[in-house]
Protein backbone atom coordinates (compact mmCIF):
# COMPACT_ATOMS: atom_id res chain seq x y z
CA UNK A 1 0.00 0.00 0.00
CA UNK A 2 2.93 2.21 0.86
CA UNK A 3 4.29 2.02 -2.86
CA UNK A 4 0.87 2.62 -4.36
CA UNK A 5 0.32 6.01 -2.43
CA UNK A 6 3.99 7.04 -3.84
CA UNK A 7 3.16 6.07 -7.54
CA UNK A 8 -0.42 7.83 -6.72
CA UNK A 9 0.90 11.35 -5.34
CA UNK A 10 4.57 11.24 -7.48
CA UNK A 11 1.82 11.30 -10.25
CA UNK A 12 0.63 14.37 -9.17
CA UNK A 13 -2.66 12.91 -7.88
CA UNK A 14 -4.21 14.13 -4.59
CA UNK A 15 -6.55 11.76 -4.46
CA UNK A 16 -7.55 7.99 -5.51
CA UNK A 17 -8.72 7.62 -9.11
CA UNK A 18 -11.72 5.94 -9.41
CA UNK A 19 -10.20 3.92 -12.22
CA UNK A 20 -6.85 3.16 -10.73
CA UNK A 21 -6.31 -1.04 -10.13
CA UNK A 22 -5.57 -1.98 -6.03
CA UNK A 23 -3.46 -5.55 -6.79
CA UNK A 24 -4.07 -7.81 -3.78
CA UNK A 25 0.12 -7.81 -3.33
CA UNK A 26 -0.76 -4.02 -2.50
CA UNK A 27 -3.72 -4.83 0.32
CA UNK A 28 -0.76 -7.38 1.30
CA UNK A 29 1.61 -4.46 2.44
CA UNK A 30 -0.95 -2.96 4.90
CA UNK A 31 -1.34 -6.42 6.38
CA UNK A 32 2.00 -7.26 7.30
CA UNK A 33 2.26 -3.36 8.86
CA UNK A 34 -0.26 -3.77 10.80
CA UNK A 35 0.16 -7.21 11.77
CA UNK A 36 3.83 -6.83 12.09
CA UNK A 37 4.85 -9.27 9.60
CA UNK A 38 7.18 -6.73 8.14
CA UNK A 39 8.25 -3.45 9.51
CA UNK A 40 6.92 -0.70 7.93
CA UNK A 41 7.51 3.25 9.58
CA UNK A 42 4.11 4.57 9.40
CA UNK A 43 3.45 8.20 10.01
CA UNK A 44 -0.14 10.00 11.42
CA UNK A 45 -1.05 13.24 10.96
CA UNK A 46 -4.54 14.77 12.69
CA UNK A 47 -6.23 13.02 15.12
CA UNK A 48 -6.48 8.64 15.80
CA UNK A 49 -9.52 7.00 17.07
CA UNK A 50 -9.38 3.68 18.43
CA UNK A 51 -11.93 1.29 19.16
CA UNK A 52 -10.82 -1.75 20.96
CA UNK A 53 -8.02 -2.81 23.21
CA UNK A 54 -4.62 -1.52 22.00
CA UNK A 55 -1.38 -3.72 22.86
CA UNK A 56 2.00 -2.77 22.01
CA UNK A 57 5.49 -4.72 22.52
CA UNK A 58 8.82 -2.80 23.57
CA UNK A 59 12.00 -3.97 24.65
CA UNK A 60 12.21 -0.64 26.98
CA UNK A 61 10.19 1.42 28.69
CA UNK A 62 12.23 4.26 28.67
CA UNK A 63 16.17 4.50 27.81
CA UNK A 64 17.47 6.21 31.72
CA UNK A 65 18.20 3.84 34.28
CA UNK A 66 17.41 6.67 37.36
CA UNK A 67 13.65 8.40 37.63
CA UNK A 68 13.28 11.72 39.20
CA UNK A 69 11.15 14.17 39.73
CA UNK A 70 12.33 17.28 38.53
CA UNK A 71 11.87 21.04 36.74
CA UNK A 72 13.66 21.39 33.97
CA UNK A 73 15.13 24.33 33.12
CA UNK A 74 15.97 23.68 29.34
CA UNK A 75 11.97 23.15 28.97
CA UNK A 76 10.73 25.37 31.85
CA UNK A 77 8.77 22.46 32.77
CA UNK A 78 7.55 21.62 36.42
CA UNK A 79 7.98 18.82 38.50
CA UNK A 80 7.17 16.16 36.00
CA UNK A 81 7.95 12.77 35.65
CA UNK A 82 11.72 12.31 34.08
CA UNK A 83 13.64 9.04 33.48
CA UNK A 84 17.35 9.78 33.21
CA UNK A 85 21.00 8.47 33.32
CA UNK A 86 22.26 11.75 35.64
CA UNK A 87 20.85 14.98 36.60
CA UNK A 88 21.85 16.81 33.54
CA UNK A 89 19.85 19.54 32.29
CA UNK A 90 17.47 19.51 35.61
CA UNK A 91 16.67 22.28 38.13
CA UNK A 92 15.18 21.03 41.27
CA UNK A 93 14.60 17.52 41.61
CA UNK A 94 14.40 14.18 43.51
CA UNK A 95 15.00 11.17 43.18
CA UNK A 96 13.01 8.37 43.13
CA UNK A 97 13.69 4.66 43.73
CA UNK A 98 13.68 2.55 40.08
CA UNK A 99 12.95 -1.18 41.33
CA UNK A 100 9.26 -0.83 41.63
CA UNK A 101 9.82 -1.99 44.85
CA UNK A 102 10.53 -0.17 47.36
CA UNK A 103 9.35 3.36 46.50
CA UNK A 104 8.99 6.32 47.71
CA UNK A 105 6.14 7.02 44.76
CA UNK A 106 4.95 10.39 43.53
CA UNK A 107 1.29 10.94 43.38
CA UNK A 108 1.05 14.16 41.42
CA UNK A 109 -2.70 14.24 41.56
CA UNK A 110 -3.04 14.37 44.75
CA UNK A 111 0.51 16.15 45.29
CA UNK A 112 1.77 13.23 48.05
CA UNK A 113 5.02 11.37 47.48
CA UNK A 114 4.19 7.89 49.44
CA UNK A 115 7.46 6.42 51.29
CA UNK A 116 6.50 2.43 52.65
CA UNK A 117 10.51 2.29 52.60
CA UNK A 118 13.42 4.91 52.45
CA UNK A 119 16.59 3.66 52.85
CA UNK A 120 19.92 5.57 53.23
CA UNK A 121 21.41 8.20 55.15
CA UNK A 122 19.39 11.15 54.40
CA UNK A 123 16.42 11.78 51.59
CA UNK A 124 16.00 15.14 50.42
CA UNK A 125 12.12 16.27 50.56
CA UNK A 126 10.29 19.40 50.74
CA UNK A 127 7.38 18.23 52.31
CA UNK A 128 5.47 15.10 52.79
CA UNK A 129 1.66 14.62 52.63
CA UNK A 130 -0.77 11.81 54.21
CA UNK A 131 0.88 8.50 56.45
CA UNK A 132 4.05 7.10 56.58
CA UNK A 133 4.03 3.56 57.01
CA UNK A 134 6.43 0.92 57.30
CA UNK A 135 10.37 1.12 58.13
CA UNK A 136 12.54 3.50 58.01
CA UNK A 137 16.01 2.70 57.65
CA UNK A 138 19.08 4.98 57.98
CA UNK A 139 20.38 7.74 60.68
CA UNK A 140 17.98 10.71 62.00
CA UNK A 141 19.96 13.14 63.51
CA UNK A 142 16.94 15.12 64.89
CA UNK A 143 13.94 14.47 65.56
CA UNK A 144 11.94 18.45 65.50
CA UNK A 145 8.96 17.90 66.95
CA UNK A 146 8.48 15.06 69.16
CA UNK A 147 9.20 15.88 72.62
CA UNK A 148 7.95 13.37 74.40
CA UNK A 149 7.51 9.90 74.36
CA UNK A 150 3.83 9.57 75.71
CA UNK A 151 3.17 6.14 76.22
CA UNK A 152 6.38 4.58 77.11
CA UNK A 153 8.00 4.92 81.14
CA UNK A 154 11.55 3.69 80.63
CA UNK A 155 12.91 2.52 77.47
CA UNK A 156 16.57 1.78 79.04
CA UNK A 157 15.70 -0.73 81.40
CA UNK A 158 12.58 -2.11 79.53
CA UNK A 159 9.97 -1.35 82.15
CA UNK A 160 6.64 -0.04 80.39
CA UNK A 161 4.67 0.98 83.64
CA UNK A 162 5.80 2.03 86.90
CA UNK A 163 5.15 -0.43 90.01
CA UNK A 164 3.27 0.72 92.92
CA UNK A 165 1.74 -0.81 95.80
CA UNK A 166 -0.47 0.69 98.68
CA UNK A 167 -0.70 -1.42 101.93
CA UNK A 168 -2.62 -0.12 105.66
CA UNK A 169 -3.00 -1.61 109.11
CA UNK A 170 -6.45 -2.05 110.97
CA UNK A 171 -5.51 -2.95 114.34
CA UNK A 172 -3.22 -1.89 116.91
CA UNK A 173 0.28 -3.38 117.20
CA UNK A 174 2.48 -2.67 120.24
CA UNK A 175 5.92 -2.97 120.75
CA UNK A 176 6.80 -3.65 124.39
CA UNK A 177 9.76 -2.08 126.43
CA UNK A 178 13.36 -1.39 125.12
CA UNK A 179 12.50 -4.36 122.07
CA UNK A 180 12.10 -3.65 118.33
CA UNK A 181 9.82 -5.32 115.86
CA UNK A 182 8.79 -4.79 112.16
CA UNK A 183 5.47 -3.76 111.59
CA UNK A 184 2.75 -5.96 109.73
CA UNK A 185 -0.05 -4.74 107.36
CA UNK A 186 -3.49 -7.22 106.98
CA UNK A 187 -4.96 -4.63 104.04
CA UNK A 188 -3.63 -4.34 100.48
CA UNK A 189 -5.14 -1.10 99.08
CA UNK A 190 -3.16 -1.55 95.72
CA UNK A 191 -0.64 -3.75 94.26
CA UNK A 192 0.74 -3.58 90.73
CA UNK A 193 4.52 -4.58 90.79
CA UNK A 194 4.86 -4.40 94.33
CA UNK A 195 3.33 -6.87 96.54
CA UNK A 196 2.54 -8.02 100.29
CA UNK A 197 3.57 -11.20 101.88
CA UNK A 198 1.63 -13.12 104.08
CA UNK A 199 1.79 -13.72 107.85
CA UNK A 200 3.80 -13.89 109.44
CA UNK A 201 5.89 -12.12 106.41
CA UNK A 202 3.27 -9.73 105.93
CA UNK A 203 5.71 -6.83 107.26
CA UNK A 204 7.50 -7.23 103.79
CA UNK A 205 6.70 -5.49 100.97
CA UNK A 206 8.77 -7.38 97.82
CA UNK A 207 9.24 -5.55 94.63
CA UNK A 208 9.11 -7.05 91.47
CA UNK A 209 10.32 -4.55 88.69
CA UNK A 210 13.95 -3.32 89.56
CA UNK A 211 14.16 0.73 90.02
CA UNK A 212 14.22 3.57 92.13
CA UNK A 213 11.33 3.76 94.81
CA UNK A 214 10.07 6.29 97.27
CA UNK A 215 8.43 4.60 100.43
CA UNK A 216 5.95 6.78 101.80
CA UNK A 217 4.48 5.44 105.24
CA UNK A 218 2.69 7.57 108.46
CA UNK A 219 2.50 5.80 111.69
CA UNK A 220 -0.03 6.88 114.67
CA UNK A 221 2.57 6.43 117.37
CA UNK A 222 0.92 5.93 121.13
CA UNK A 223 2.23 5.95 124.53
CA UNK A 224 1.26 2.55 126.39
CA UNK A 225 1.14 3.05 129.79
CA UNK A 226 2.14 6.65 131.60
CA UNK A 227 5.53 8.29 131.92
CA UNK A 228 8.06 9.86 129.23
CA UNK A 229 8.93 7.13 126.61
CA UNK A 230 10.48 7.15 122.60
CA UNK A 231 9.39 5.67 119.76
CA UNK A 232 12.69 4.98 116.87
CA UNK A 233 11.36 4.27 113.13
CA UNK A 234 13.74 2.87 110.04
CA UNK A 235 14.11 1.19 107.39
CA UNK A 236 15.13 -2.32 106.81
CA UNK A 237 15.88 -3.71 103.24
CA UNK A 238 16.27 -7.59 103.22
CA UNK A 239 16.05 -7.84 106.65
CA UNK A 240 18.91 -5.58 107.20
CA UNK A 241 18.90 -2.04 109.10
CA UNK A 242 19.48 0.62 106.43
CA UNK A 243 22.19 2.97 108.50
CA UNK A 244 20.88 6.26 109.01
CA UNK A 245 17.14 6.01 108.32
CA UNK A 246 16.50 6.17 111.97
CA UNK A 247 14.26 9.00 113.67
CA UNK A 248 12.69 9.38 117.61
CA UNK A 249 9.61 10.31 117.81
CA UNK A 250 9.19 11.77 122.03
CA UNK A 251 5.86 10.65 123.23
CA UNK A 252 5.50 12.70 127.08
CA UNK A 253 2.99 11.17 128.68
CA UNK A 254 0.27 7.95 128.68
CA UNK A 255 -2.02 10.30 126.77
CA UNK A 256 0.18 11.58 123.91
CA UNK A 257 0.14 10.39 120.63
CA UNK A 258 1.59 11.69 117.29
CA UNK A 259 2.13 10.51 113.91
CA UNK A 260 5.46 10.00 112.67
CA UNK A 261 5.76 10.37 108.75
CA UNK A 262 7.91 10.70 106.25
CA UNK A 263 9.64 9.01 103.11
CA UNK A 264 12.93 6.89 101.46
CA UNK A 265 13.72 6.81 97.93
CA UNK A 266 15.96 3.44 97.41
CA UNK A 267 17.01 1.58 94.55
CA UNK A 268 15.64 -1.88 94.68
CA UNK A 269 16.59 -5.03 92.12
CA UNK A 270 13.27 -7.45 91.86
CA UNK A 271 13.15 -9.68 94.54
CA UNK A 272 14.14 -7.11 97.11
CA UNK A 273 11.73 -6.79 100.17
CA UNK A 274 11.68 -3.95 102.32
CA UNK A 275 10.09 -3.10 106.31
CA UNK A 276 9.49 -0.91 108.76
CA UNK A 277 10.76 -1.01 111.87
CA UNK A 278 10.14 0.43 115.16
CA UNK A 279 11.82 0.05 118.86
CA UNK A 280 10.42 1.16 122.13
CA UNK A 281 12.65 2.81 124.37
CA UNK A 282 11.24 3.40 127.91
CA UNK A 283 8.10 2.20 128.03
CA UNK A 284 5.29 0.07 125.72
CA UNK A 285 4.81 1.99 122.62
CA UNK A 286 1.75 1.57 120.16
CA UNK A 287 0.71 1.85 116.67
CA UNK A 288 -2.85 2.62 117.52
CA UNK A 289 -5.79 2.35 115.10
CA UNK A 290 -9.31 4.25 116.15
CA UNK A 291 -12.17 2.37 114.66
CA UNK A 292 -14.88 4.49 112.77
CA UNK A 293 -17.37 6.47 115.28
CA UNK A 294 -20.20 8.57 113.19
CA UNK A 295 -21.39 11.00 115.23
CA UNK A 296 -24.49 13.38 114.72
CA UNK A 297 -25.49 13.94 111.14
CA UNK A 298 -22.60 11.79 109.60
CA UNK A 299 -19.78 14.05 110.94
CA UNK A 300 -17.36 12.23 113.52
CA UNK A 301 -14.29 9.78 113.51
CA UNK A 302 -14.15 7.42 110.04
CA UNK A 303 -11.48 5.57 111.27
CA UNK A 304 -7.44 6.08 111.81
CA UNK A 305 -5.45 3.17 110.35
CA UNK A 306 -2.55 2.13 112.46
CA UNK A 307 0.12 1.99 109.85
CA UNK A 308 -0.34 3.51 105.80
CA UNK A 309 2.46 3.11 104.19
CA UNK A 310 3.20 3.30 99.68
CA UNK A 311 5.79 2.27 98.13
CA UNK A 312 5.67 3.89 94.33
CA UNK A 313 8.54 3.59 91.62
CA UNK A 314 9.95 6.75 90.26
CA UNK A 315 11.80 5.68 87.64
Amino acid sequence: MANVLKQIFSAGVDQIDQTYTIEAWHVSQSVDAFTAAKEYNISISGSLAITGSLFATASHAYSGSKIYIASNNSTNTEYTLVFKNNTGALGSHYELAADGANGPYYNPSINTLTAPIISGSSVQAISLTGSLSGSVVGTASFATSASYALTSSYASNGVSTLAVGAFSDRTTQTITQDTSGSLTFNTTDITDGVTLGVAPNNSRMTITRTGTYNFQFSVQVAASGGGSRTAYLWLAKNGVNQTYTNTGVYLQNANDKHVAAWNFVVNLTAGDYIELFMYANGGNIQALTEVPTPGPGGNGNVGVPSIIATVTQIK
